[in-house]
């Protein structure tokens, strides 16, 4: 729960209104990092790393809302970060199953 509380900071919203739409979006993000090869390992929802958060916060705050003029932005920090993610030590040597 503690991952859906941060990405609602992070996308202004207090009201539990739009919970199952963030968590959809949350969801989205692990799913699409999972889809391009990033090792499952490191998208603990317990746990995130610090760029696993931001890539997340990214993906959320570019997909939830209207805000048109920031989301193609957030999209390509979004990008940067799961690049970073497929490029660094602790996703080297993992491939992803290509039955997918």
């Amino acid at each position: 729960m503690a991952l859906l509380d941060d990405m609602k900071v992070a996308v202004r919203v207090s009201s539990d209104a739009y919970n199952s739409e963030i968590r959809m979006w949350i969801d989205a993000a692990l799913a699409d990092m999972r889809r391009v090869g990033v090792n499952p390992d490191m998208l603990t929802v317990e746990s995130p790393s610090a760029l696993v958060l931001a890539a997340i916060t990214c993906f959320v705050k570019a997909k939830f809302g209207y805000d048109v003029d920031e989301r193609r932005r957030f999209d390509e920090s979004y990008r940067s970060l799961v690049i970073s993610l497929m490029n660094s030590s602790a996703n080297i040597g993992y491939e992803a199953d290509s039955d997918d």
